[in-house]
């Protein structure tokens, strides 16, 4: 810890301690974070606060020279996980609302991304068609082919759904060129809030311009086995709109299954595809109930 910076703003410790890895000081002043800072880290809060964005706690030092980050610390009260994370969606669809622009997209650029989603989904359902051959073959299928294959099916639907709502999405945004683009914070998790006498997001080393839907989507991979997504998408609302033409760009990326490669362990396989069989099931059921049912020709 270098004391010179400390004594530069006038903090005398008097306690260091390390609290899930993040050191703490204790000073006559009260508490401080110390943290390494990157490069993009100043300019991430001179952005935010330029946008009103003020719920990230308070960085009292010169980030461009110190070479570390020290920001007051706020204790994190004892809040249920279902609210935790009703209070995180909440507080990204206030970031994004406050830092939304719109930008225009080539449709060159757009035929891109579209031509790069078909073929991810033409590659996942080829793949698992030519596994599913080689499994059936088999005399005696093993734990993990088995489960795989009683489940086989609805991969397969999920894939489907995919494409159909890729297409829509494609549809729309072919005619209506302009994205909205927002800060995204690029690591979204219920661990990276503090509640206290307001909410506060931490851990902005990804943060970055770009599309709002990666955050939605980065929450789901990380929390779709026990949270009531839509639920969490319905909040998010409550700050930010969500465009047509962005739930069927969420949409299309969710039915984008893993792909499961038997080169581990049985037991290491079983769990692969148990994993798999789960997430299927339940982006399933969060489609299900989507009153938008896209139509899709081929």
């Amino acid at each position: 810890m270098n004391s010179e910076i400390l004594e530069r703003y006038n903090l005398k410790v008097n306690k260091c301690s390390l609290r899930k890895k993040i050191k703490i000081i204790d000073t006559d002043n009260g508490s401080y974070v110390i943290k390494d800072v990157n490069k993009d880290k100043k300019v991430i809060y001179d952005y935010l606060n330029t946008r009103e964005f003020y719920n990230y706690p308070k960085v009292i030092n010169d980030l461009s020279n110190d070479g570390i980050e020290i920001c007051e610390y706020v204790e994190d009260f004892l809040v249920p996980k279902e609210q935790r994370e009703e209070d995180l969606l909440y507080l990204i669809g206030l970031l994004h609302n406050k830092t939304t622009f719109y930008k225009e997209m080539s449709l060159d650029e757009i035929k891109k991304i579209y031509e790069d989603y078909s073929n991810r989904f033409y590659y996942l359902e080829n793949y698992y068609l030519d596994l599913q051959n080689v499994i059936e073959k088999e005399e005696f299928m093993s734990p993990a082919n088995y489960l795989l294959i009683r489940n086989i099916s609805k991969i397969y639907y999920l894939l489907y759904l995919g494409k159909n709502y890729l297409e829509q999405w494609y549809k729309i945004v072919s005619t209506n060129k302009r994205f909205r683009y927002c800060l995204i914070h690029g690591n979204i998790d219920a661990s990276h809030l503090i509640e206290n006498s307001s909410v506060y997001l931490i851990s902005w080393d990804h943060a970055k311009v770009d599309l709002p839907i990666n955050d939605l989507y980065d929450f789901y991979r990380k929390n779709y086995k026990n949270v009531d997504f839509k639920r969490m998408i319905d909040i998010y609302r409550l700050k930010a709109n969500l465009h047509l033409e962005e739930e069927y760009f969420l949409k299309f990326r969710l039915c984008l299954v893993d792909k499961v490669s038997f080169i581990k362990s049985e037991i290491e396989m079983v769990d692969a595809v148990y994993n798999l069989v789960c997430y299927t099931d339940k982006t399933l059921d969060v489609l299900k109930q989507d009153t938008k049912e896209p139509t899709y020709n081929k």
